[in-house]
Protein backbone atom coordinates (compact mmCIF):
# COMPACT_ATOMS: atom_id res chain seq x y z
CA UNK A 1 0.00 0.00 0.00
CA UNK A 2 2.63 2.39 0.94
CA UNK A 3 4.41 1.81 -2.45
CA UNK A 4 1.32 2.41 -4.30
CA UNK A 5 1.09 5.84 -2.45
CA UNK A 6 4.70 6.53 -3.00
CA UNK A 7 4.08 5.90 -6.58
CA UNK A 8 1.32 8.12 -7.12
CA UNK A 9 3.03 11.01 -4.82
CA UNK A 10 5.81 10.80 -7.40
CA UNK A 11 3.56 10.71 -10.36
CA UNK A 12 2.28 13.90 -8.95
CA UNK A 13 5.08 15.92 -8.72
CA UNK A 14 6.32 14.59 -11.99
CA UNK A 15 3.18 15.92 -13.23
CA UNK A 16 3.36 19.30 -11.13
CA UNK A 17 7.17 19.48 -12.58
CA UNK A 18 6.45 19.27 -16.27
CA UNK A 19 3.09 21.70 -16.09
CA UNK A 20 5.91 24.15 -14.50
CA UNK A 21 8.04 23.29 -17.02
CA UNK A 22 5.78 24.18 -20.07
CA UNK A 23 4.39 27.31 -18.46
CA UNK A 24 7.93 28.40 -18.00
CA UNK A 25 8.58 27.47 -21.55
CA UNK A 26 4.99 29.44 -23.18
CA UNK A 27 6.29 32.53 -21.03
CA UNK A 28 9.99 32.42 -22.39
CA UNK A 29 8.32 31.89 -25.69
CA UNK A 30 5.94 34.71 -24.98
CA UNK A 31 8.60 36.97 -24.22
CA UNK A 32 10.79 36.06 -27.03
CA UNK A 33 8.00 36.71 -29.17
CA UNK A 34 7.47 39.88 -27.27
CA UNK A 35 10.95 40.88 -27.86
CA UNK A 36 11.41 40.44 -31.65
CA UNK A 37 8.11 42.44 -32.30
CA UNK A 38 8.94 45.53 -29.65
CA UNK A 39 12.27 45.52 -31.26
CA UNK A 40 11.02 45.72 -35.27
CA UNK A 41 8.45 48.30 -33.58
CA UNK A 42 11.07 50.37 -32.07
CA UNK A 43 13.69 49.87 -35.24
CA UNK A 44 11.02 51.15 -37.20
CA UNK A 45 10.15 53.81 -35.25
CA UNK A 46 14.09 55.04 -34.80
CA UNK A 47 14.38 55.36 -38.51
CA UNK A 48 11.59 57.73 -38.56
CA UNK A 49 13.00 59.62 -36.29
CA UNK A 50 16.34 59.48 -38.66
CA UNK A 51 14.30 60.78 -41.44
CA UNK A 52 13.34 63.66 -39.43
CA UNK A 53 16.96 64.75 -38.77
CA UNK A 54 17.91 63.98 -42.31
CA UNK A 55 15.11 65.97 -43.81
CA UNK A 56 15.28 69.07 -41.64
CA UNK A 57 13.24 70.99 -39.98
CA UNK A 58 10.69 69.26 -38.77
CA UNK A 59 7.35 69.57 -39.92
CA UNK A 60 4.49 69.42 -37.65
CA UNK A 61 2.75 66.73 -39.59
CA UNK A 62 6.20 64.80 -38.90
CA UNK A 63 5.52 65.52 -35.35
CA UNK A 64 2.12 64.42 -35.48
CA UNK A 65 3.08 60.98 -37.08
CA UNK A 66 5.72 60.34 -34.61
CA UNK A 67 3.46 60.81 -31.72
CA UNK A 68 0.58 59.36 -33.15
CA UNK A 69 2.44 56.17 -33.39
CA UNK A 70 4.07 56.30 -30.52
CA UNK A 71 0.95 56.31 -28.15
CA UNK A 72 -0.81 53.96 -30.80
CA UNK A 73 1.82 51.17 -30.78
CA UNK A 74 4.65 51.67 -28.93
CA UNK A 75 3.51 52.53 -25.28
CA UNK A 76 1.94 49.97 -23.95
CA UNK A 77 5.89 48.24 -23.95
CA UNK A 78 6.87 50.58 -21.81
CA UNK A 79 7.55 51.03 -18.19
CA UNK A 80 6.25 54.32 -16.54
CA UNK A 81 10.35 55.68 -16.54
CA UNK A 82 10.37 55.39 -20.13
CA UNK A 83 7.20 56.62 -21.11
CA UNK A 84 7.85 59.88 -18.55
CA UNK A 85 11.29 60.56 -20.33
CA UNK A 86 9.93 60.35 -24.17
CA UNK A 87 6.96 62.29 -22.91
CA UNK A 88 9.33 65.24 -21.83
CA UNK A 89 11.19 65.02 -25.27
CA UNK A 90 7.77 65.45 -26.64
CA UNK A 91 7.25 68.57 -25.17
CA UNK A 92 11.23 69.87 -26.56
CA UNK A 93 10.26 68.84 -30.02
CA UNK A 94 7.20 70.61 -29.97
CA UNK A 95 9.28 73.70 -28.66
CA UNK A 96 10.98 73.16 -32.15
CA UNK A 97 8.60 72.73 -34.10
CA UNK A 98 6.42 75.99 -33.29
CA UNK A 99 10.03 77.83 -33.63
CA UNK A 100 10.28 76.48 -36.99
CA UNK A 101 6.45 77.54 -37.68
CA UNK A 102 7.02 80.78 -36.48
CA UNK A 103 10.43 81.52 -37.66
CA UNK A 104 11.29 83.43 -34.79
CA UNK A 105 15.00 82.91 -35.53
CA UNK A 106 16.89 86.19 -35.40
CA UNK A 107 19.81 84.17 -37.34
CA UNK A 108 20.76 81.38 -39.14
CA UNK A 109 22.89 80.57 -36.00
CA UNK A 110 19.58 80.61 -33.91
CA UNK A 111 17.63 78.07 -36.19
CA UNK A 112 20.99 75.65 -36.14
CA UNK A 113 20.56 76.08 -32.22
CA UNK A 114 16.71 74.86 -32.85
CA UNK A 115 18.30 71.99 -34.90
CA UNK A 116 20.69 71.07 -31.94
CA UNK A 117 18.14 70.64 -29.89
CA UNK A 118 15.74 68.78 -31.83
CA UNK A 119 18.09 66.25 -32.40
CA UNK A 120 19.23 65.82 -28.93
CA UNK A 121 15.67 64.78 -27.67
CA UNK A 122 14.99 62.08 -31.31
CA UNK A 123 18.37 60.67 -29.89
CA UNK A 124 17.48 60.76 -26.24
CA UNK A 125 14.24 59.08 -27.73
CA UNK A 126 16.57 56.17 -29.31
CA UNK A 127 18.55 56.13 -26.76
CA UNK A 128 15.58 55.11 -24.05
CA UNK A 129 14.56 52.26 -26.52
CA UNK A 130 17.87 50.82 -26.66
CA UNK A 131 18.03 51.22 -22.86
CA UNK A 132 14.25 49.27 -22.87
CA UNK A 133 15.95 46.25 -24.60
CA UNK A 134 18.75 46.18 -22.75
CA UNK A 135 21.05 46.94 -25.81
CA UNK A 136 24.78 48.33 -25.56
CA UNK A 137 24.21 50.71 -28.06
CA UNK A 138 23.65 53.95 -26.58
CA UNK A 139 24.32 56.81 -29.25
CA UNK A 140 26.67 59.26 -27.69
CA UNK A 141 25.70 62.49 -29.27
CA UNK A 142 28.88 64.71 -28.08
CA UNK A 143 30.66 62.19 -30.05
CA UNK A 144 28.65 62.23 -32.46
CA UNK A 145 28.46 66.13 -32.88
CA UNK A 146 31.93 66.43 -32.87
CA UNK A 147 32.32 63.82 -36.17
CA UNK A 148 29.80 65.43 -37.60
CA UNK A 149 31.61 69.02 -37.01
CA UNK A 150 34.91 67.55 -38.62
CA UNK A 151 33.04 65.98 -41.57
CA UNK A 152 30.73 68.85 -41.83
CA UNK A 153 32.68 70.69 -44.45
CA UNK A 154 32.74 67.70 -47.05
CA UNK A 155 29.22 66.83 -47.04
CA UNK A 156 28.64 70.81 -47.22
CA UNK A 157 30.74 71.14 -50.42
CA UNK A 158 29.46 67.99 -52.24
CA UNK A 159 25.80 68.76 -51.01
CA UNK A 160 26.16 72.19 -52.70
CA UNK A 161 27.72 70.73 -55.92
CA UNK A 162 25.17 68.26 -56.03
CA UNK A 163 22.07 70.42 -55.75
CA UNK A 164 23.62 72.49 -59.16
CA UNK A 165 24.42 69.51 -60.59
CA UNK A 166 20.45 68.54 -59.99
CA UNK A 167 19.12 71.64 -61.17
CA UNK A 168 21.35 72.51 -64.06
CA UNK A 169 21.10 68.74 -65.38
CA UNK A 170 17.06 69.57 -66.24
CA UNK A 171 18.23 71.57 -69.46
CA UNK A 172 16.91 69.25 -72.43
CA UNK A 173 19.41 71.51 -75.20
CA UNK A 174 22.48 71.78 -72.78
CA UNK A 175 24.38 69.02 -71.87
CA UNK A 176 25.98 68.89 -68.52
CA UNK A 177 28.93 66.24 -68.08
CA UNK A 178 30.16 67.01 -64.85
CA UNK A 179 30.77 69.91 -61.92
CA UNK A 180 33.98 70.38 -59.82
CA UNK A 181 35.35 72.89 -57.81
CA UNK A 182 38.26 74.93 -58.64
CA UNK A 183 40.50 78.39 -58.63
CA UNK A 184 39.81 79.48 -62.59
CA UNK A 185 42.97 81.25 -64.37
CA UNK A 186 44.77 83.32 -62.21
CA UNK A 187 42.03 83.95 -59.35
CA UNK A 188 42.54 83.43 -55.56
CA UNK A 189 39.18 82.64 -55.51
CA UNK A 190 37.33 79.19 -55.43
CA UNK A 191 34.57 78.84 -57.42
CA UNK A 192 31.98 75.69 -58.26
CA UNK A 193 32.47 75.29 -62.42
CA UNK A 194 29.97 73.59 -64.33
CA UNK A 195 30.64 73.18 -67.99
CA UNK A 196 28.04 73.21 -70.31
CA UNK A 197 27.84 71.57 -73.50
CA UNK A 198 25.37 71.86 -76.66
CA UNK A 199 25.93 68.34 -78.42
CA UNK A 200 29.80 68.09 -78.03
CA UNK A 201 30.61 71.40 -78.18
CA UNK A 202 31.14 73.81 -75.65
CA UNK A 203 28.62 76.41 -74.86
CA UNK A 204 29.95 78.02 -71.74
CA UNK A 205 31.17 77.25 -68.03
CA UNK A 206 28.60 78.14 -64.75
CA UNK A 207 30.92 79.94 -62.29
CA UNK A 208 29.03 79.85 -58.94
CA UNK A 209 31.38 81.18 -55.51
CA UNK A 210 33.75 82.39 -54.44
CA UNK A 211 33.71 80.11 -51.23
CA UNK A 212 37.37 81.23 -50.55
CA UNK A 213 39.69 83.89 -50.89
CA UNK A 214 43.37 84.35 -49.62
CA UNK A 215 45.79 87.11 -49.00
CA UNK A 216 49.03 87.40 -49.76
CA UNK A 217 50.16 86.10 -46.61
CA UNK A 218 47.17 82.68 -47.08
CA UNK A 219 44.79 84.50 -44.67
CA UNK A 220 41.29 83.63 -45.64
CA UNK A 221 38.94 86.53 -45.97
CA UNK A 222 35.09 87.15 -47.11
CA UNK A 223 34.16 88.43 -50.18
CA UNK A 224 31.48 90.89 -50.58
CA UNK A 225 29.04 88.53 -51.64
CA UNK A 226 28.32 84.90 -53.73
CA UNK A 227 28.12 85.22 -57.40
CA UNK A 228 26.99 83.37 -60.54
CA UNK A 229 29.03 84.13 -63.84
CA UNK A 230 29.21 82.69 -67.01
CA UNK A 231 32.26 82.06 -69.14
CA UNK A 232 32.62 81.93 -72.48
CA UNK A 233 34.54 79.80 -74.47
CA UNK A 234 37.63 81.86 -76.11
CA UNK A 235 37.62 80.38 -79.71
CA UNK A 236 33.89 81.68 -80.36
CA UNK A 237 33.08 84.77 -82.19
CA UNK A 238 29.31 84.91 -81.54
CA UNK A 239 30.49 84.71 -77.50
CA UNK A 240 32.84 87.62 -78.45
CA UNK A 241 30.06 90.04 -78.78
CA UNK A 242 28.52 89.86 -75.25
CA UNK A 243 31.78 89.50 -73.55
CA UNK A 244 33.27 91.77 -71.20
CA UNK A 245 35.64 95.15 -72.89
CA UNK A 246 36.30 97.66 -70.74
CA UNK A 247 38.08 96.18 -68.04
CA UNK A 248 41.72 96.58 -67.73
CA UNK A 249 42.06 93.04 -66.23
CA UNK A 250 42.16 90.59 -69.03
CA UNK A 251 40.99 87.68 -67.16
CA UNK A 252 37.42 89.87 -66.52
CA UNK A 253 37.41 89.30 -70.78
CA UNK A 254 36.44 85.79 -70.40
CA UNK A 255 33.41 86.71 -69.10
CA UNK A 256 29.97 87.27 -70.21
CA UNK A 257 28.11 91.01 -69.79
CA UNK A 258 25.49 89.91 -67.16
CA UNK A 259 21.71 92.01 -66.34
CA UNK A 260 22.35 93.76 -63.74
CA UNK A 261 19.24 94.90 -61.71
CA UNK A 262 18.30 97.41 -59.04
CA UNK A 263 19.64 95.32 -55.86
CA UNK A 264 23.01 95.49 -57.36
CA UNK A 265 23.52 98.81 -58.75
CA UNK A 266 25.89 99.47 -56.00
CA UNK A 267 28.44 97.14 -57.17
CA UNK A 268 28.67 98.55 -60.45
CA UNK A 269 29.74 95.48 -61.93
CA UNK A 270 28.38 93.95 -64.78
CA UNK A 271 30.36 90.13 -64.52
CA UNK A 272 28.40 88.75 -61.79
CA UNK A 273 24.59 88.14 -60.62
CA UNK A 274 24.10 88.05 -56.99
CA UNK A 275 23.18 84.91 -54.95
CA UNK A 276 23.57 86.50 -51.68
CA UNK A 277 20.20 88.47 -51.93
CA UNK A 278 16.95 86.30 -51.57
CA UNK A 279 14.82 86.63 -54.48
CA UNK A 280 11.59 88.62 -54.62
CA UNK A 281 8.14 87.57 -55.13
CA UNK A 282 7.62 87.67 -58.41
CA UNK A 283 10.93 85.44 -58.73
CA UNK A 284 9.14 83.11 -56.48
CA UNK A 285 6.09 82.58 -59.32
CA UNK A 286 8.44 80.98 -61.27
CA UNK A 287 7.67 77.32 -61.87
CA UNK A 288 10.51 75.72 -60.93
CA UNK A 289 10.81 77.22 -57.69
CA UNK A 290 9.40 76.61 -54.25
CA UNK A 291 7.77 79.27 -52.98
CA UNK A 292 8.59 77.95 -49.39
CA UNK A 293 12.12 77.36 -50.38
CA UNK A 294 15.22 79.12 -48.13
CA UNK A 295 15.04 82.53 -49.22
CA UNK A 296 17.27 84.60 -46.86
CA UNK A 297 20.37 86.54 -47.53
CA UNK A 298 23.04 83.84 -47.88
CA UNK A 299 26.66 85.82 -46.73
CA UNK A 300 30.00 84.53 -48.51
CA UNK A 301 31.66 81.37 -46.40
CA UNK A 302 35.00 79.74 -46.60
CA UNK A 303 34.80 76.26 -46.44
CA UNK A 304 38.32 76.28 -44.99
CA UNK A 305 36.93 77.74 -41.98
CA UNK A 306 35.02 74.68 -40.82
CA UNK A 307 34.50 76.11 -37.08
CA UNK A 308 32.06 78.88 -38.25
CA UNK A 309 30.84 76.93 -40.75
CA UNK A 310 29.75 74.41 -38.58
CA UNK A 311 28.30 76.25 -35.71
CA UNK A 312 26.32 78.14 -38.46
CA UNK A 313 25.52 76.37 -40.80
CA UNK A 314 25.06 72.66 -39.76
CA UNK A 315 21.38 72.84 -38.91
CA UNK A 316 20.11 74.49 -42.42
CA UNK A 317 22.99 73.65 -44.89
CA UNK A 318 20.82 71.49 -47.04
CA UNK A 319 18.28 73.93 -47.47
CA UNK A 320 20.97 76.80 -48.00
CA UNK A 321 22.60 74.94 -50.80
CA UNK A 322 19.36 74.28 -52.62
CA UNK A 323 18.35 77.82 -52.31
CA UNK A 324 22.14 79.00 -53.86
CA UNK A 325 21.26 76.14 -56.86
CA UNK A 326 17.75 77.23 -57.58
CA UNK A 327 18.77 81.04 -57.55
CA UNK A 328 21.89 80.35 -60.07
CA UNK A 329 19.29 78.21 -62.07
CA UNK A 330 16.61 80.66 -62.25
CA UNK A 331 18.81 84.06 -63.43
CA UNK A 332 20.33 81.24 -66.35
CA UNK A 333 16.87 81.27 -67.56
CA UNK A 334 15.53 84.40 -66.25
CA UNK A 335 18.40 87.14 -66.95
CA UNK A 336 19.79 88.74 -69.78
CA UNK A 337 23.12 89.01 -71.59
CA UNK A 338 23.86 92.30 -72.34
CA UNK A 339 25.67 92.55 -75.76
CA UNK A 340 28.97 95.00 -76.28
CA UNK A 341 27.94 96.25 -79.13
CA UNK A 342 24.91 99.18 -79.86
CA UNK A 343 23.56 96.87 -82.68
CA UNK A 344 23.23 93.19 -80.93
CA UNK A 345 20.19 92.85 -78.66
CA UNK A 346 20.04 90.95 -74.97
CA UNK A 347 19.41 87.71 -74.75
CA UNK A 348 18.13 85.38 -72.41
CA UNK A 349 21.47 84.08 -70.53
CA UNK A 350 20.19 80.28 -71.44
CA UNK A 351 19.46 81.19 -75.25
CA UNK A 352 23.40 82.59 -75.63
CA UNK A 353 24.84 79.58 -74.61
CA UNK A 354 23.22 77.80 -76.99
CA UNK A 355 23.86 80.09 -79.78
CA UNK A 356 27.31 79.70 -78.73
CA UNK A 357 27.02 75.97 -78.69
CA UNK A 358 25.11 75.76 -81.98
CA UNK A 359 27.54 78.97 -83.52
CA UNK A 360 30.74 76.23 -83.37
CA UNK A 361 29.16 74.10 -85.91
CA UNK A 362 28.62 76.85 -88.55
CA UNK A 363 31.98 78.14 -87.85
CA UNK A 364 33.57 74.88 -88.31
CA UNK A 365 31.41 74.50 -91.86
CA UNK A 366 32.31 77.94 -93.22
Amino acid sequence: MSAFLGAVITAGITLVLLIGQSNAEEIKERNINIYKKKSRLYQNYIKKLNQIIENQPIKIKDFEIVKSEFYSKLVIYLNTKFHKGITDCFEEIADCVVSSIDDHFVTDKDKTENFDKLRRNLINITNIFVKDLGLMGKIDINLLMNTDKILFFKLFRATLLQEVLNCFSKEKELIVKKGFYAYPKDSEYEYIILPLLWKSNPACDILIGPFLKRNKDGVCLASDRLHFKVRAPQIKSMADLYTLKFYNDEKEKEFISLENREMQDKFDEHSFIDLSNSLDSNALEDSELDRNMYNNFIPPFSFENSDVLYSNYHGIYQDMCKAIANRAYYYFRNYFAISQEENQPPLLIRELCIKVGKSAVYEIAN
